[in-house]
């Protein structure tokens, strides 16, 4: 360790300053990226507006539409299509075709 010390101390110290700029932007530039990536997709899971529930009942229902569906991806759309079905049987049933 100590001959690391020595050897730095004999080293141009704008070429370290440099070199240590350098290293600073690269790793805030990649920091900020992934911040910002982390943020829209934690933004999209909370607001249940993300890839997984884009097209489906489950889109803008929240952390529980993201929740459903992904189970409903897991079940291969299962849960779905009973939820749909038992839906359209309840509004045959209250919504006769036979009104005057």
């Amino acid at each position: 360790m100590k001959a690391a010390i020595t050897n730095l101390s004999k080293q141009n110290p704008l070429l370290l300053a440099a070199g240590a700029a350098l290293l600073v932007y690269v790793v805030y530039s990649l920091a900020r990226k992934t911040i910002t990536d982390v943020a829209k997709g934690a933004g999209g899971v909370v607001s249940g507006n993300n890839a997984l529930t884009r097209g489906t009942p489950y889109q803008d229902a929240g952390v529980l539409g993201t929740l459903g569906a992904a189970t409903n991806t897991v079940l291969g759309g299962v849960p779905q299509r009973v939820g749909e079905s038992v839906g359209g049987w309840i509004y045959d049933l209250l919504h006769s075709d036979d009104a005057p």
